[in-house]
């Protein structure tokens, strides 16, 4: 039985992406699969409630100064070699990613082990867009290179370096992908990645017969007040506002929205849901558009903003402002959005991203030679 490691930082979206991975790999034959995350991360219990081996690696961080003065926080060398080591251990036939490296393992020495990176198309070399990755490392690169040049490692000129792989699958819908054409020969676009929980309820829903659902995901950082929350429900003409994010205890006591909770199992409301409201996220937003939800983007940080507007360019999102108010001159036509919501969940020839990306990986291994032609930063 051959071994796939697979390894992610410790945000709720990473992981629950590799999660979805992980399932439809399991059906495809019988690969043994661990998964390392950094160690404290509060959805590690994800992967154990899964059935999957984790191992939880340590993180030190150092402080490094931005031209502007501000502090970012580096991990030089206490997570990439954890992750060697555990990588010597069990000798995996594959490694597949679904992180920020910049921040863990920009100068990490992989081994002569296949790698396969998952991640959002914007955010590698096909882009021209200047993500948060892109923003932080010319303050990091200094550092970064000179601890790569300590190790026999060539500098590493872009953070898109670190969006190389063997196997590149881009987990975003065609309609997406297809706005940063050509691909190169090791990209693969796999359709959208969703994860959905299968937790209860946190407490019993009231009746409600439709609904504005805020869907931030562990970012969402922007504030949701009470004007935001009546707009979208005049808009919409839902009659209830749920919110499932990071603050949700507090919206939830200050009486701005009717249920909040950390994270629900959107699936069992998505029917009676008229209007998402994302922050951007690709979880978030692709698991509404799946569900035929029409959905306003609400960009909480740079990459949020990029995938928004490229959503917003096919026509399948309205993105706000940050401000949260709609312009006067930019009015949101909610037929057309929740049409092209409904649309993109129908197509037949929609594809469905974790199969895909389970079949990707199989089919690369399989190759004669996967495990010797590697692409490293």
């Amino acid at each position: 039985m051959s071994r796939i490691l697979f390894v992610a930082n410790a945000t709720l979206g990473h992981i629950a992406r590799l999660l979805t991975v992980a399932s439809e790999l399991e059906k495809t034959g019988a690969d043994q699969i661990t998964f390392a995350l950094p160690e404290l991360s509060q959805y590690a219990d994800l992967i154990r409630t899964a059935g999957y081996e984790l191992r939880t690696l340590p993180v030190r961080t150092v402080p490094v100064r931005t031209a502007k003065g501000n502090k970012l926080h580096l991990d030089l060398d206490t997570f990439s070699t954890a992750l060697e080591e555990l990588i010597h251990e069990i000798n995996p036939a594959a490694i597949v990613l679904d992180f920020n490296q910049l921040i863990l393992c920009a100068a990490m020495r992989w081994p002569k082990v296949p790698r396969i990176l998952i991640t959002n198309v914007f955010l590698t070399g096909l882009s021209t867009h200047t993500t948060v990755q892109g923003h932080m490392f010319p303050d990091l690169a200094g550092t970064i290179n000179a601890n790569r040049a300590a190790k026999g490692l060539p500098a590493l000129e872009s953070v898109t370096g670190l969006y190389e792989a063997d196997l590149v699958c881009l987990a975003d819908p065609d309609i997406l992908v297809e706005q940063f054409a050509p691909l190169r020969e090791y990209h693969r676009a796999c359709g959208a990645c969703y994860w959905e929980s299968n937790a209860p309820l946190p407490a019993p829903l009231p009746e409600f017969d439709s609904a504005v659902l805020f869907s931030m995901g562990s970012t969402g950082e922007t504030p949701i007040g009470a004007d935001l929350v009546d707009a979208m429900k005049e808009l919409s003409g839902a009659d209830f506002a749920i919110y499932a994010g990071a603050g949700a205890d507090a919206l939830s006591s200050a009486g701005i929205v009717d249920y909040a909770a950390p994270m629900l199992p959107l699936q069992k409301i998505f029917p009676k849901v008229k209007l998402a409201v994302t922050q951007g996220g690709a979880g978030s937003t692709y698991q509404a558009l799946s569900h035929g939800v029409p959905v306003i983007a609400l960009p909480t940080h740079t990459n949020h903003e990029i995938l928004g507007q490229a959503l917003a360019q096919k026509g399948l999102v309205y993105c706000l402002p940050k401000s949260g108010v709609i312009p006067t001159d930019r009015p949101v036509n909610y037929a057309a959005l929740a049409a092209r919501a409904r649309h993109f969940a129908a197509n037949p020839k929609r594809k469905i991203g974790p199969a895909e990306i389970a079949r990707h990986i199989k089919d690369y291994l399989r190759l004669p030679g996967s495990n010797t032609a590697l692409r490293h930063p």
